[in-house]
């Protein structure tokens, strides 16, 4: 291995085990690409000895896509207690997810929306927002990627096997804090479509192995970003997909 990805990712998982704030990454060690910051992640989990659940994933159209790690010990089931002290912010972030129901092996030729949208189940699920950067607006994007792109923990909500039904795009979601809603409109995905960034995954993780039945993709936030503070909760709503709810305990 690159002994720069080994040394920037020996950095950011100290500071995942010992829940330390950093600043930047070391210029010498920095990622220069997105290929350099994913590879820096997968170092990573390997140093840290997880299992990955699945993938946030960020697939602009025109642009590289780029993925961040579900560790598996930040996932958990809907609905949920996470306790605050894990995390050194609380950002939720209402989100449309997808389990894989079989396997999508790695292979040179791109992966078609009709066998990726065939091949899962759509859930609702709520993402936490949490940074190993002291202060990430004076960090470089591609040392936020190499952070997992930024992930602090994943709530998963109960999958919907008839999903198809709905159009994705334009479901109306709600997002509640201690039962006051604080969002309630369409979903405001930032590339306007869920489906874009689950089609990429496949082709994507065809670099890195692919993607095993059971793994799980989430697709960006459709609620923007809320903070929130300890003991309070947080429920997201998807129209036709059901809630997703988490508590954060003291």
């Amino acid at each position: 291995m690159d002994g720069r990805i080994e040394q920037a990712a020996q950095i950011l998982a100290e500071a995942r085990r010992k829940r330390d704030q950093i600043g930047p990454l070391p210029e010498a060690v920095a990622p220069r690409t997105v290929a350099e910051a994913h590879a820096i992640q997968d170092a990573a989990s390997k140093l840290l000895g997880e299992a990955v659940r699945g993938w946030k994933i960020n697939a602009p159209p025109g642009q590289d896509a780029a993925r961040g790690a579900l560790l598996e010990s930040v996932v958990r089931d809907s609905p949920a207690r996470y306790p605050a002290n894990l995390l050194h912010r609380i950002i939720v972030e209402g989100e449309v997810a997808f389990r894989f129901d079989r396997d999508m092996p790695a292979r040179d030729k791109p992966y078609e929306e009709e066998e990726v949208l065939a091949a899962v189940t759509a859930f609702p699920a709520i993402e936490l927002v949490d940074y190993r950067f002291a202060d990430p607006r004076t960090v470089p994007a591609l040392d936020k990627l190499a952070d997992y792109s930024s992930n602090g923990a994943f709530i998963v909500g109960k999958p919907v096997a008839d999903w198809r039904r709905l159009d994705i795009k334009k479901l109306h979601v709600t997002l509640k804090v201690d039962g006051a809603v604080t969002y309630d409109q369409m979903i405001g995905h930032p590339i306007g479509n869920p489906l874009i960034p689950l089609v990429a995954i496949p082709t994507l993780m065809s670099q890195a192995g692919g993607i095993k039945a059971g793994q799980v993709v989430t697709t960006g936030t459709c609620t923007g970003m809320t903070t929130l503070q300890p003991g309070q909760r947080a429920e997201v709503i998807f129209e036709g997909l059901g809630s997703v709810e988490v508590t954060f305990t003291r």
